[in-house]
């Protein structure tokens, strides 16, 4: 059989209603410029951006401009870092562009003249947040300003049609669109045994899922999964080359799998080895996590997936956990998503309640991030709330055990699937790490902000305030060293060469697709 890639879908265009307009509000940029959007809810703004052309962008997605000798200095500010003195009082951070120029003592630091300055007195600066696990294609383009408006400046994208995710990755680099930097997989490299069986399906059943086919149950007639999140089938190990070269030449920094066997998994992490990425994915198949991670997992994905661990004695699952965490291999747990309590009548509830009633967050929801929280509701047995809650807590055991033996978790939410939201569900991932698994408020910090960096290599470019660092930073109006829930409460936002106050994280914030 021949590899194959699986529904490489063109993005859904974004539906436009009438001719609403609705300009952003202020917004204090390192030149004190005015960041200029169309309030993500209809079309262009009505007039281009002062001093150069707008740029064409798809309608309701946030522009912006900066010029690159813009200067910005924090004072007064208390600075945290995840690594080293953890925080530090009375600083000044001096920006250029969008790099940290210098950092030191409110005095000592000379602030350079006509920089714009953000008084930080009694507020806490830190690095901007990762989300080390989403799938942006699902919510949509809206997400990305979400994201940023609730400090996430990074984020690991594993699963999505590649074009989309480079395309947006191209906008936001460029200044054409508010988002966070964005690390792509694109496509998910599955076993062609399992693709195959899930073709079969469509074809018998008129796209079965596969859990109902499992069950015997006859599906719902529509399972778009395909065009959702494109798959490439890998066939037998001598694909993996194939497998690679693919996510290499749609411009992916990861590679990520699941459903393989240890063959091929094998395989794959050798080519990828050779071409310089790193791995994530799902448990492989007839091999121990720790053999997995030994051999080159640079990421194991959802917490879920340590549930292998749970039928060893306790002495070989202590010494499984003790090679992983001597491997380097970070686990991504996902708790936001994998404890979500979803009952289909909650689900079909926050559907139908697009004025935000039960949850507000509601109101920035696509009409495609509906669609895929309707598909995630196929084969699935109606949800027990006690048998959902004992998987729950064996998960949150595995992962405390995880995390004491040593091995390095990332904060990542999974968004995009079922009540997950941009930004918002990150933070209830801290509060998770915290409440259940048991970080301390540093420890969280460092999965959200320094682990992401390490697994990708870019512990020198981001992740710490230091000179010479990206300036992507969040500025904070409570310690969230005291309180990781105080990581919500957000005054300002550095990213991209530009710094957006309160006001414009609002404005962000009411960015609605339709």
């Amino acid at each position: 059989m021949k590899p194959r890639l699986t529904c490489l879908a063109v993005p859904l265009p974004m539906r436009q209603k009438g001719d609403r307009r609705k300009s952003a509000r202020s917004v204090v940029f390192l030149c004190s410029l005015v960041l200029l959007t169309a309030g993500c809810t209809g079309d262009a703004p009505e007039k281009p951006i002062a001093n150069d052309a707008a740029p064409h962008l798809s309608p309701g997605i946030p522009v912006a401009q900066t010029r690159v000798s813009d200067v910005l200095a924090f004072t007064r500010a208390t600075v945290v870092n995840p690594s080293g003195k953890a925080r530090q009082g009375n600083m000044t951070v001096i920006v250029r562009g969008d790099r940290i120029a210098a950092v030191g003592r409110s005095g000592e630091v000379p602030v350079p003249k006509g920089a714009t300055v953000v008084d930080a007195q009694g507020q806490f600066l830190l690095p901007g947040l990762w989300d080390a696990h989403t799938h942006i294609s699902y919510p949509g383009a809206c997400a990305l300003p979400l994201l940023i408006a609730h400090g996430v400046t990074s984020i690991r994208d594993l699963g999505g049609p590649p074009a989309q995710g480079a395309r947006w990755r191209q906008e936001v680099e460029a200044g054409r669109m508010v988002g966070p930097r964005i690390h792509l997989a694109g496509l998910n490299i599955e076993s062609a045994e399992w693709i195959n069986m899930i073709d079969q399906i469509r074809a018998e059943h008129q796209e079965v899922s596969l859990i109902d086919r499992i069950r015997g149950r006859r599906p719902p007639e529509d399972f778009p999964i395909w065009e959702w999140s494109p798959r490439f089938a890998m066939a037998s190990p001598t694909d993996a080359a194939l497998a690679v070269d693919t996510a290499v030449k749609a411009g992916m920094g990861v590679v990520k799998f699941r459903n393989l066997r240890a063959d091929a998994f094998r395989a794959l992490l050798a080519e990828a080895n050779r071409r310089g990425l790193p791995v994530a994915g799902h448990a492989p198949r007839d091999i121990t996590l720790a053999d997995a991670a030994e051999a080159g997992l640079r990421s194991l994905e959802h917490g879920a997936n340590l549930s292998s661990l749970s039928h060893l004695s306790p002495s070989e699952r202590a010494e499984q956990y003790r090679r992983i965490a001597r491997s380097g291999m970070f686990v991504t747990p996902t708790l936001v998503s994998d404890g979500m309590w979803a009952p289909d009548s909650l689900v079909l509830a926050v559907i139908a309640d697009s004025a935000g009633r039960i949850d507000p967050r509601r109101r920035n929801v696509s009409a495609h991030q509906l669609d895929v929280w309707r598909s995630g509701m196929q084969g699935r047995n109606k949800p027990v709330r006690a048998t959902h809650d004992s998987a729950f807590a064996a998960e949150i055991g595995l992962v405390q055990a995880a995390h004491r033996a040593g091995v390095p978790l990332l904060a990542g939410t999974d968004v995009g699937t079922l009540l997950t939201y941009p930004g918002s569900s990150l933070h209830e991932e801290l509060v998770l790490l915290v409440d259940r698994v048991g970080l301390t408020p540093l420890e969280a910090l460092q999965a959200a902000i320094l682990n992401p960096a390490r697994f990708l290599g870019l512990e020198k470019d981001v992740g710490l305030i230091a000179p010479g660092m990206r300036a992507d930073l969040v500025l904070l109006r409570q310690d969230p060293l005291r309180d990781i829930r105080n990581i919500r409460e957000i005054e300002g936002v550095a990213a991209g060469g530009r710094y957006l106050d309160s006001a414009a994280l609002q404005s962000l914030r009411e960015c609605r697709e339709r």
